[in-house]
């Protein structure tokens, strides 16, 4: 299935925060149903401890996204870090919320944060959930060509596939959102009425999800992205699938880091 470089509602720049917020805050709540990246839980830690790295910038943050239930995963294996959210587009309330909960170990950056370019002053391993698809193929480059500039390690994940059971899956939203309404927290009576009394925000789901699946990389498609970012082969690079729980859609991943002295390759 050919790549198609559509747009999401959700990307575009007139689009209201509050339909924005009402998308991530949906997006996050699914991760909390479903955690498809607790798959992804042990891939990262591997690619931590390689790197030697401490501390997270987690890019393209959205509602705050897995960190609720991946956090808790890494601390049980033993990995105990720090993550700094950041987003172009930041959905304030819900990143706040999350700090609050996690004070010791959540923070977010309140300016945006241009993902193909990040300030030099947010040092640490990067990581993208379900948003490297958003970018077409030059500027999904320079996310991957900054990282390997600044030395920074970097790990991108998505439960979206660009196959038929990848727009199945997808296809599927419709009603979920219609369920879920009264039960994301913080409630919104904005973001409820955009779901009941006008149905826009299932609609507007279902749409952007649709569009995520057939936008999402393949595994050989990113490892020729590596390539190009890291043409004197200074990173060691990981990419592949991996079983997600509770859904025949695999995880898409990629983990590209410069080793440290004395750490061989996996």
């Amino acid at each position: 299935m050919r790549r198609i470089q559509f747009f999401e509602i959700g990307d575009l720049p007139w689009c209201p925060a509050l339909i924005r917020d009402a998308f991530t805050d949906y997006l996050r709540y699914a991760q909390d149903r479903f955690r498809p990246y607790l798959a992804a839980a042990p891939l990262l830690h591997r690619a931590i401890e390689g790197s030697g790295a401490d501390h997270l910038v987690d890019l393209c943050s959205g509602a705050a996204g897995p960190w609720p239930h991946l956090l808790p995963a890494l601390s049980d294996a033993g990995c105990h870090l720090s993550v700094n959210m950041t987003d172009k587009f930041i959905n304030r309330a819900a990143l706040s919320r999350l700090c609050a909960q996690w004070p010791e170990q959540l923070t977010f950056t309140p300016e945006p944060v241009d993902a193909t370019a990040v300030p030099e002053r947010l040092a640490g391993f990067r990581t993208i959930f379900s948003a490297f698809h958003h970018f077409p193929p030059p500027l999904a480059h320079r996310i991957l060509a900054d990282a390997v500039r600044q030395g920074q390690g970097i790990g991108i994940f998505e439960f979206t596939q660009r196959s038929r059971r990848g727009l199945l899956r997808a296809a599927g939203i419709f009603p979920l959102v219609l369920l879920w309404a009264p039960c994301v927290r913080p409630f919104r009576w904005p973001r409820f009425l955009l779901t009941w009394l006008v149905p826009l925000m299932p609609l507007i789901v279902l749409f952007d999800s649709l569009v995520s699946n057939l936008r999402t990389y393949t595994p050989d498609e990113l490892r020729a992205l590596a390539a190009q970012a890291d043409p004197d082969g200074r990173y060691v690079w990981e990419i592949g699938e991996a079983p997600a729980q509770k859904s025949s859609v695999p995880i898409t991943y990629l983990l590209g880091y410069s080793r440290k002295p004395g750490v061989s390759s996996p």
